[in-house]
């Protein structure tokens, strides 16, 4: 018996290379005659419940055609009974990831394209609509605008019935703590919140994954200003340290989200230097400052090249602007 090829063709496309692949789908870039090449996501693995998430995504999403900032259906096959040689298969545009997009090259837009995205599941969530896979991975660049796709997680009014309990549900490393045991009854609507908030603090850090649980103000490396040197950074701070509470009655609605990122460009900036907090290459960094020589406490500025070794108090503790250029550089 001829082996079956994977991926087939489905309807006028012709997969050429395979660009994504995670639960139980695969996306392949497709081409076709006097067309602009796509992608489709094709359902691999064919159990009853697998089958059942990809068909209420397919409907879903045929219910979002309204909705913009949202990655449109273009065609999809749902089989009565599919398989290998004849999968269910979901056709979409091509789309650039967020994370890679030259559009959000400073945190102004950045901020800026996370509104939108907010505003675009505030949309959802007053349709009773939750995503529960919100992750930077799942965010795009398409059409001039950030874009929200793959919902196979999704929760809406009407869905098919499926039984999750006692699993968890949601974005590995971004997964809010209500839906590692109690997804089948816990509302997505705050876990997207905590799962955007983490996808803001990845994105804009620039780190590979968040860290674990509450993202709180008050602790050095949960902050966003830990790793950016700007000004308005430590709103972002406080908004995301308050959308990551382990209590979801705790985050705010993504309405509120929503508001707070479109005000943050209009937030007061600081008066002050930026103070760093630790003697630390990353921290003083901020202030234009680098550590020449760490055991001997040596420093220079960045902009001026001038050196300078900050006398040390009794006890070995660093004065309080030990950190300020001599030539008044960084203040």
């Amino acid at each position: 018996m001829p082996k079956t090829k994977w991926p087939p063709k489905v309807g006028k496309w012709t997969p050429t290379a395979n660009i994504g692949r995670g639960g139980n789908g695969e996306v392949w870039r497709a081409h076709s005659e006097g067309g602009p090449d796509i992608a489709i996501k094709y359902l691999r693995r064919t159990s009853d419940e697998g089958y059942k998430r990809f068909r209420s995504e397919v409907a879903i999403m045929g219910k979002l055609k309204d909705v913009g900032g949202i990655l449109p259906v273009i065609d999809s096959g749902l089989p009565a009974r599919p398989s290998l040689a004849v999968p269910a298969w979901l056709a979409m545009p091509l789309a650039e990831p967020l994370s890679k997009s030259p559009a959000i090259a400073s945190l102004e837009a950045l901020v800026e394209a996370f509104f939108e995205i907010a505003a675009t599941l505030a949309q959802l969530a007053r349709r009773g609509i939750a995503h529960r896979d919100i992750k930077p991975d799942n965010l795009f660049w398409f059409a001039n605008r950030p874009a929200v796709g793959d919902f196979g997680l999704a929760d809406f009014p009407g869905k098919e019935a499926l039984t999750v309990s006692g699993r968890k549900l949601g974005p590995m490393f971004y997964i809010a703590p209500e839906m590692l045991n109690d997804p089948d009854t816990a509302d997505g609507c705050p876990a997207d919140v905590y799962s955007l908030a983490k996808s803001l603090w990845v994105m804009a850090t620039g780190q590979t994954y968040p860290p674990p649980g509450e993202h709180r103000e008050s602790v050095y490396g949960m902050r966003i200003s830990t790793y950016l040197a700007h000004r308005k950074a430590r709103y972002l701070d406080k908004l995301v340290s308050s959308c990551t509470a382990f209590d979801p009655d705790a985050r705010p609605t993504m309405e509120t989200v929503t508001e707070r990122l479109k005000a943050w460009p209009e937030q007061p900036e600081p008066t002050g230097p930026i103070r760093p907090r630790h003697f630390a290459k990353r921290e003083l960094a901020k202030v234009g400052v680098q550590i020449a020589d760490p055991h001997r406490i040596i420093l220079r500025c960045s902009r001026c090249g001038q050196g300078w070794s900050p006398n040390l108090k009794s006890g070995g503790k660093l004065p309080r602007n030990y950190w300020k250029c001599p030539n008044h550089c960084n203040y």
